[in-house]
């Protein structure tokens, strides 16, 4: 009785300490959370009570206090990491009832492991610490008073934002194929053998989130490689192939609503003399620094683009040649603006702008377009030659 005693005092100090963690300015709603937890197993403790609904109480909320931790410490927890979360929880969750554990022990690991796969395999040491306390939870109550020292103690450990963990790794790999075969295995077994069922429904959770996280990968992964594929590695900006595909939805759409559209190429004078000059990594920042600049003077559905070398290209949906023609103006005037970083040599660019603008009738092609825009962009240039 006496030691029932101590060991519900010790839990009600650690739920205490979870508490005023929560008041002096750490996650206030996880820590409350802990505090609940902790107080759900002083109870069972001080009541000496075999109702295992406060046990599992005690885990679920410790568990979900620490996922509103890790989401706070992890800031770009992905979908893939939600996934892998639910995978390892309910794998493991499985494995734990179908040898017999009791509900707060399976409850206990698949909260451990779930939050653990959720940062990616990194937790933070506070992170880590609770898990430990929320694994003593789960084992009984007569370790129970610990896991009140690690929580409590994980509530005022510092601890900052990091990066999670790389998405495809050995580690994340060899995970998801433990949970992977440790459902399978359930299920083969289910087969031949008496399991529970609740194991077997588990198992299923495992099969079924894995298939969702297959599928979505093989989405991501086709998304990169497209985004890649329509993407300029120096500058960040489309390139010639994302252009085109904007040109052709913009045409469409002008022989759909008899809209106006423009195309401007815009090539960089004395752009050559910057490079041998001052050196191809100079000419890089340059680049660099076009997207950025020019970007400010566009409207959200116009598409900037490099098409390569010192020639970008500027596609304006529904604008009108006068619009297109203001807007080249104020693009040259922005490139000329240009500069290297603070102390480097004052860069002294220029732009020709071609512009090619069409209204619906008679409809251009692509081909057509390019073909004016160049134009008129070598007409500027041999103008400005004339003028200098």
């Amino acid at each position: 009785m006496l030691l029932d005693l101590a060991a519900g005092v010790v839990l009600i100090v650690g739920s205490l300490a979870c508490a005023a963690a929560a008041f002096a300015g750490r996650p206030r709603i996880a820590w409350l959370l802990a505090a609940a937890g902790l107080a759900c197993a002083a109870a069972a403790e001080l009541l000496d009570t075999n109702d295992e609904s406060l046990a599992v109480a005690s885990c679920v909320l410790v568990t979900a206090g620490l996922t509103l931790i890790v989401l706070r410490l992890y800031p770009d927890v992905t979908r893939l990491s939600w996934l892998d979360a639910a995978m390892g929880a309910s794998s493991t969750a499985a494995l734990a009832v179908a040898l017999g554990a009791e509900p707060a022990p399976a409850v206990a690991t698949g909260g451990v492991v779930g939050v653990i796969a959720l940062t990616r395999w990194s937790p933070a040491v506070p992170v880590l610490l609770a898990l430990a306390g929320v694994a003593v939870l789960g084992a009984g109550e007569a370790p129970a008073p610990a896991a009140a020292a690690l929580i409590g103690t994980a509530a005022w450990l510092p601890a900052q934002r990091r990066a999670p963990g790389p998405e495809f790794s050995p580690v994340v790999l060899s995970a998801l194929l433990l949970f992977a075969m440790i459902a399978l295995t359930l299920l083969t077994v289910g087969q031949f053998a008496e399991v529970s069922d609740v194991a077997v429904a588990l198992a299923i959770v495992t099969v079924l989130t894995g298939m969702a996280r297959a599928g979505l990968t093989v989405v991501e992964r086709l998304r990169e490689s497209r985004h890649h594929a329509q993407t300029d590695d120096l500058t960040g900006l489309g390139n010639r192939r994302h252009l085109v595909d904007r040109l052709d939805a913009a045409v469409a759409s002008c022989e759909e609503n008899g809209e106006e559209l423009a195309l401007l190429l815009i090539d960089l004078d004395g752009f050559k003399e910057l490079n041998d000059t001052l050196g191809h990594h100079a000419g890089d920042q340059v680049l660099r620094q076009i997207g950025p600049r020019l970007s400010t003077l566009l409207r959200a559905g116009d598409t900037l683009a490099r098409l390569g070398g010192d020639e970008f290209a500027v596609l304006l949906p529904a604008t009108s040649g006068e619009g297109a023609r203001r807007v080249a103006a104020a693009l040259a005037d922005r490139v000329r603006a240009t500069k290297l970083a603070p102390g480097q040599p004052v860069v002294r660019l220029d732009a020709s702008v071609g512009v090619a603008d069409f209204g619906s009738d008679p409809l251009p092609t692509v081909d057509e377009l390019f073909a004016a825009a160049d134009a008129a962009m070598y007409a500027d240039k041999r103008r400005s030659r004339h003028v200098g």
